[in-house]
């Protein structure tokens, strides 16, 4: 197996949030609206944004409408949500263990890479930075195209100057990381971070990690 570049997803493989979306949205309800959504809720309103293409104003819209916001302050709620998300962010993201690590030993090594993430653009690229990652981010809303879709891939391995074929694809969900970088002719890890059984019926990963320290191991040796 050769490796010569390497693509991460962010969310559950390089860094967590601790549910910072979640928090500011209900912080958004408990303002603006008659009723405050219980978690599964808040979750399905950021999840149908995460995966469903909609676009996260009228994702957010749509569960504020259904929480009783009134229409005047629609374009306003947006707004507050995406600047108190990007306020909080660098006290609520933290690296993995040893996602920093492994990262710097990368680009020690000159390994090219970079990160490949469902989300919104401002909030995914500044979750990089607070981690200080070296190389380039795309997220899914900047290229109009979101994992598992094969496209995701291939418009960030082309942007980023690899080769699928020799690129591995890291990333903690089974059936966006992994299917998706396999329909894209990548090379999958999975990031098993937190202890997880492998769904059945999905496509193997070529590598399975439980660190990403792990990685280095694929390596050639400096």
């Amino acid at each position: 197996m050769h490796i010569a570049d390497i693509l991460f997803d962010f969310d559950h493989t390089l860094g967590y949030d601790n549910k910072l979306e979640e928090s500011v949205l209900r912080e958004l309800a408990q303002r603006y609206c008659a009723a405050v959504p219980d978690d599964d809720t808040i979750h399905a309103v950021l999840h149908r944004f995460r995966t469903d293409h909609a676009t996260l104003p009228a994702a957010i819209q749509t569960g504020l409408e259904a929480w009783g916001c009134g229409s005047s302050h629609l374009d306003e709620a947006v707004s507050y949500y995406k600047a108190r998300v990007l306020e909080l962010a660098s006290t609520w993201v933290v690296p993995t263990p040893h996602a920093c690590e492994t990262v710097a030993a990368l680009h020690e090594r000159k390994i090219p890479i970079g990160i490949l993430s469902n989300g919104w653009t401002e909030l995914q690229h500044r979750k990089a930075d607070i981690i200080g990652f070296p190389g380039p981010t795309l997220a899914s809303e900047e290229i109009g195209a979101w994992k598992p879709d094969a496209a995701a891939f291939e418009i960030a391995a082309a942007r980023f100057g690899m080769d699928p074929a020799a690129t591995l694809y890291v990333g903690d969900t089974p059936d966006v990381d992994v299917v998706g970088a396999k329909a894209a002719g990548m090379l999958a890890a999975w990031a098993d971070l937190d202890g997880k059984p492998y769904p059945r019926n999905i496509i193997s990963p070529d590598v399975c990690v439980t660190s990403l320290a792990q990685l280095l191991d694929y390596l050639p040796r400096p």
